[in-house]
């Protein structure tokens, strides 16, 4: 179920209650319409110095109560996120980048509160949660000034929410990386960085080490005082023309065969040997024809050294994925500890001021569609109504209305954890 109520009412039974206790007389009540379970509020959960306090509080309460749902909510969306983006990274692997490395799989965040039980750690999905709550003394001590618990609660939960801004950061940032580096080797060679192509020439440094390059293996990177090698892009179906006419410039350009180095599905990448001082008029002379001289970096350990940079940034993302996902988790869990503790310190003070001080109410969860909802309000007011207006009329046709928006005889908030749960594939 996604939909529940959490009510309290008075120990005082109306006298149709017939020495039924509580519990027993609600059951009745509401009969098939939902299942109920009682939520542990201890009468002496808190402390305060007066009913003008309590109600501060119970505003203040209200307030806290509706930012951390909204912050679980959020916490919750950033775990299905990851989920998928986890699925898919697991399933791409890194192939694309390094074919020859293997790294570790990363294992994904869950929708569900690990609470420490004795020697061990149980995982409980959110309705499982809820229904088998109860006040924990290692959040904060109990008969405590309900000022101080509740600036208590206010200040953990913006702690959680910084703490998951400066990782979802740093995850953001990691992402970023694989991107720039599943960039800089995408589209074609007319646009994508010419580095690595280029740099996979040997380098010759002087003329005397310049040789023809048909007895060459590998390709040649000429840079002398007079001569470099630049590189032409240009159509597949273009090759034939540029083999016959590169030397556009015959003057400028060392007559040897243009060397092919890169080839891709459109174009034909060539390294062609010209004077250093006539570059700027070779670009010219080239763009006329549909050619395209593209500029880059040599460095002959290119290869090596991008093939590490990539394999640290692979490592690295890896790495704040893991960290992301496990603080998401402890996140979750701890928004959804703090939230329902401050549900109960909220229940407290809103009960306590309906039904008279001293405390003396008892409180429940009801588990039911939100057909039923409206259903149930009905019964219970027929009991419990105090003289307001029946607000059921507003409902439609299907009994469905927003319950928030009504005021109730007794204490009365509903529960929607629909995004809460994990969605459906």
């Amino acid at each position: 179920m996604s939909q529940y109520l959490l009510v309290s009412f008075n120990r005082q039974l109306p006298s149709s209650a017939k020495g039924k206790d509580v519990t027993k007389f609600i059951e009745g009540l509401i009969g098939n319409f939902g299942k109920l379970s009682e939520f542990p509020i201890s009468m002496d959960l808190a402390k305060f110095t007066s009913q003008d306090q309590l109600v501060s509080i119970a505003d203040e309460l209200a307030r806290l109560d509706t930012t951390t749902f909204g912050l679980l909510t959020r916490a919750a969306r950033n775990i299905q996120d990851l989920i998928k983006k986890i699925e898919f990274d697991n399933e791409r692997g890194w192939s694309d980048l390094l074919p020859n490395e293997k790294f570790q799989r990363i294992e994904p965040p869950t929708l569900e509160v690990a609470i420490e039980e004795g020697n061990d750690t149980i995982f409980y999905s959110i309705p499982q949660y809820l229904q088998k709550w109860q006040w924990e003394e290692s959040q904060i001590n109990s008969r405590r000034m309900i000022n101080e618990m509740c600036a208590h609660f206010a200040n953990e939960v913006q702690h959680q929410d910084d703490e998951l801004r400066t990782a979802s950061t740093a995850y953001t940032e990691a992402g970023n990386k694989i991107i720039a580096l599943r960039r800089r080797n995408e589209g074609s060679l007319l646009v994508r960085n010419l580095d690595e192509v280029g740099s996979v020439m040997q380098q010759v440094k002087s003329f005397s080490d310049y040789g023809p390059t048909k007895a060459s293996k590998t390709p040649i990177y000429v840079n002398t005082r007079n001569l470099i090698t630049v590189l032409v892009v240009l159509k597949k179906g273009g090759a034939a023309d540029f083999e016959k006419n590169y030397m556009v410039q015959s003057r400028y350009v060392v007559p040897v065969p243009p060397q092919i180095i890169e080839s891709d599905n459109d174009f034909n990448c060539y390294a062609v040997t010209i004077l250093r001082e006539n570059v700027d008029d070779y670009k010219t002379a080239c763009k006329e024809h549909g050619w395209h001289v593209r500029d880059f970096k040599y460095n002959p350990n290119m290869k090596a050294e991008m093939a590490e940079e990539a394999k640290e940034v692979v490592k690295g993302y890896i790495n704040e994925s893991t960290k992301y996902a496990d603080h998401l988790q402890t996140t979750f869990t701890h928004l959804a500890v703090c939230w329902l503790h401050i549900k109960a310190l909220r229940v407290f003070a809103e009960s306590t001021l309906l039904y008279g001080i001293p405390p003396n109410f008892q409180a429940f969860l009801i588990d039911a569609t939100p057909k039923n909802i409206p259903k149930i309000h009905k019964e219970l007011e027929k009991v419990y109504n105090d003289g307001l207006p029946d607000m059921h009329d507003k409902a439609d046709e299907n009994d469905n209305f927003d319950d928030s928006e009504l005021e109730h005889p007794y204490f009365s908030s509903q529960i929607n954890l629909l995004g809460l749960l994990p969605t459906n594939k």
